[in-house]
């Protein structure tokens, strides 16, 4: 797992400044603390390409007359071919470099074929197979890549560059493009070491935050920086991007016989999933939470893997969201090598550190627990298997079973919902799990649904936005552009599958990917995810939806029936509880002053966002157990530390 990043400039007498890259390569050291590596090449002439493990004044104080128009940077995380894998790496006449972030779990069968196509490899790594995949193929070299990648190869023959993103969006890739230059990165933050680039924020994306608690792709907070989109290739040539799809997300009916359970092929699929994730030269470890997902992670694992397993859990003191128990007790049932780690931190002093690995403002409080589950395993371990994915597959999550619900709340006179909806506990209820608050959530959504929402109980109405946000007036912000467009490609789906389609375009790389991507590369860990391997994940997408969803509750239905062969019962039943934490209680403890010094800032107030009345009636009111604004506040302090912290 890596750092990448670069520039080319387009007017070929530009010098890349090398401090520049050098700065875009430490800023992302966290992601790859091993080693680095830069290039700077001429586009112009036949100069010969400068190939760096570090810059520094001496090296500047001979920097060649001749301009070097493109840079690129590398931070390295070794896991594969330790020894001799480094980058930026070309082709045998040095006139195609790569730089790479991610891993390719096809990469020794490709290299097979490789090789009797001719080609000559001189290392044992998987950059080097796309390396000559592109030389081999062309553009279509990712259609034959399984993994999760960020790859950018720069063609001095053609004089082009060419991104590509894995299917899912594992790997992050940012870039700009202006009329003079593009620059790209694994992290915002690297990007906006470019001193000439305004960090102002986009507003489309700021509407967007505050509607789905995330920034889905293509945008970032900051105008005019965009993020490549989970499977596409894009080409750098002639001033200009051109973005193209290898890969689309696909849903239809399996083959097999409709009252026939496949279970053997899922058994088969994962398995094989499982197993070309284990390789590694690294310590290899799994997440264990004690849930049904990383539960059978590592019950395959068992399978396949001849060492010892080792298996990382976190708990809090707060034993409603403590899940340590499950987790001995699937650890003790496999006989994994067990470590865990109880959360008692100041978590006042956490949030600015979590924040500035996150880079944009992201609201999904459980990037604390995954923070701290990484910081635990990296003591062991460099390579950690996960249990992600799943839910988004599967129909894993409530809102798709309240979705189905909404075909029998339709027949409900609005008058008889709107006296229930009265009678009801009138607090929010965004993390409530009695059963009043989930019929009182299904009617909100019933509500929600008729007037255009589109997710499942938003914390930021567009009635809710125009109080809070300046200058709001005129925007309509009840579904963002992307979902919308989303909607309409996949509309002849059933509607619970148009849910997972759009989920699996923007909840899943925008929310959950990115939050163990961020997390896990703070801490130096690379993580796989083996749900989202292409052939297990396309099996999934083409089964019946009663397969994933049977009824109107029994979620993730055919995974819960394979998972009888190798889990215990209880670990099977036991209800969903995701990976909380107790945030209501710490704003009105921990965090009580310090969610009044960020939110309610001299600088908050400068920048002129937000309606500083309202934030303050929604921190009285939480503070004072009126009403539970948890979530709201949370959504709030997060993007306040964020626009706080130094430029």
């Amino acid at each position: 797992m890596c750092g990448i990043c670069g520039k080319i400039n387009f007017n070929l007498e530009d010098n890349v400044d090398p401090f520049l890259i050098r700065s875009m390569v430490e800023i992302m050291h966290h992601r790859g603390p091993d080693a680095k590596g830069y290039l700077f090449m001429s586009g112009r002439s036949n100069l010969s390409p400068l190939v760096l493990s570090k810059i520094n004044k001496d090296i500047l104080s001979t920097w060649p007359a001749d301009n070097y128009s493109i840079g690129l940077g590398h931070c390295r995380l070794s896991i594969i071919d330790i020894s001799s894998g480094h980058q930026p790496m070309s082709n045998e006449n040095k006139t195609i470099w790569i730089v790479f972030n991610g891993e390719i779990y096809n990469y020794r069968i490709l290299r097979r074929e490789l090789i009797q196509a001719g080609h000559t490899f001189r290392t044992n790594s998987d950059t080097e197979v796309i390396l000559h995949g592109y030389e081999e193929y062309g553009l279509k070299f990712v259609d034959r890549l399984s993994g999760m990648f960020a790859v950018a190869i720069w063609d001095n023959n053609l004089k082009r560059l060419v991104l590509a993103r894995d299917r899912f969006g594992e790997k992050p890739i940012y870039y700009k493009i202006t009329d003079s230059y593009f620059i790209f990165a694994s992290e915002l933050k690297a990007i906006l070491k470019e001193s000439r680039i305004k960090k102002e924020i986009d507003p489309d994306a700021l509407y967007d935050f505050f509607t789905l608690q995330f920034i889905p792709d293509p945008h970032s907070i900051v105008s005019g920086i965009f993020k490549l989109p989970p499977g596409y290739i894009g080409v750098i040539e002639n001033k200009k991007i051109q973005l193209s799809p290898y890969w689309k997300i696909g849903f239809g009916n399996h083959a097999g016989k409709k009252d026939r359970i496949p279970i053997k092929t899922l058994d088969n699929l994962l398995t094989q999933a499982v197993s070309s994730m284990l390789e590694s030269e690294v310590p290899l470890g799994a997440f264990l939470s004690g849930g049904i997902d990383s539960s059978i992670i590592v019950a395959m694992m068992s399978k396949v893997y001849r060492q010892k397993i080792k298996t990382f859990s976190i708990g809090f003191k707060e034993e409603s969201y403590n899940e340590l128990i499950h987790a001995r007790e699937v650890a003790k049932y496999f006989n994994t090598d067990h470590h865990e780690f109880i959360v008692d931190y100041n978590i006042q002093a956490i949030l600015p550190k979590i924040v500035f690995y996150l880079d944009e403002p992201f609201a999904d409080s459980s990037a604390i627990p995954t923070y701290y589950l990484s910081k635990l395993a990296r003591e062991y371990v460099t390579v950690a298997i996960t249990g992600d994915g799943s839910d988004e597959l599967l129909a894993g999550y409530r809102r798709y079973s309240a979705k189905k619900l909404l075909k029998i709340i339709k027949f409900i006179p609005d008058t008889l919902l709107k006296t229930l909806d009265f009678l009801l506990p009138q607090k929010d209820c965004y993390y409530g799990k009695s059963k009043a608050k989930s019929i009182k959530m299904l009617i909100e959504y019933n509500r929600s649904q008729k007037i255009g929402y589109v997710s499942w109980q938003p914390l930021f109405t567009p009635e809710f936005i125009l109080e809070l946000i300046l200058e709001a007036e005129g925007k309509n912000r009840g579904e963002t552009l992307n979902l919308k467009s989303y909607f309409e490609e996949c509309k002849s789906l059933d509607p619970i599958s148009q849910m997972l389609f759009v989920d699996q375009k923007t909840f899943l790389p925008g929310d959950i990917l990115t939050k163990v991507d961020r997390m896990s590369m703070a801490n130096s860990l690379e993580t796989r995810i083996p749900f989202l391997s292409p052939p297990f994940a396309e099996f999934i997408n083409s089964l019946p939806l009663d397969l994933k969803l049977k009824g109107f509750h029994k979620n993730k239905f055919i995974l819960k029936k394979f998972a009888a062969k190798y889990l215990p019962d209880e670990i099977i039943k036991r209800k969903k509880q995701g990976f909380a934490v107790p945030i209501g209680t710490w704003l009105k403890n921990e965090l009580k002053d310090y969610t009044k010094d960020i939110l309610l800032s001299k600088k908050s107030k400068e920048r002129g966002i937000f309606n500083d009345e309202k934030i303050y009636n929604l921190i009285f009111e939480h503070q004072n157990s009126f009403n539970d604004h948890g979530a709201r506040i949370w959504s709030l302090g997060k993007w306040g530390i964020h626009t706080n912290m130094p430029a």
